[in-house]
């Protein structure tokens, strides 16, 4: 029985130490946030969650005009290549850990046409 609680709490404590620190929802607050290139969206939530390939991210901005924009991926942060859906802006995401608190995150556009040389 003893044992069975001590393990239990292990397996926890191994859970908690491995989550990804920015999984959860975050909202932003448009009263303390800069956009440049603007305008600042009127609201935003995004989620991270911690999957088995890698950290998954979906969320909604809702731009002064009332129009509403996202798109998702899931990614490693390997900087290797992602696709990125529901966006016209980016088409691969790149991530890479820089350290326990930053990630490095590069939205890429590729043409739709490129020429054949």
């Amino acid at each position: 029985m003893r044992f069975t609680k001590v393990l239990g709490m292990f397996a926890l404590a191994i859970t908690v130490w491995a989550a990804d620190p920015t999984a959860g929802t975050w909202k932003l607050n448009p009263a303390k946030s800069k956009y440049s290139p603007g305008p600042t969206p009127t609201s935003a939530t995004i989620t991270y969650e911690d999957t088995a390939d890698g950290i998954k991210r979906t969320g909604e901005n809702v731009l002064p005009d009332g129009t509403k924009t996202s798109f998702e991926y899931t990614a490693k942060y390997d900087g290797k290549d992602y696709p990125v859906s529901g966006s016209d802006r980016y088409d691969p995401i790149a991530l890479k850990r820089l350290n326990d608190h930053t990630v490095e995150s590069t939205l890429k556009k590729v043409p739709a046409h490129r020429p054949v040389l």
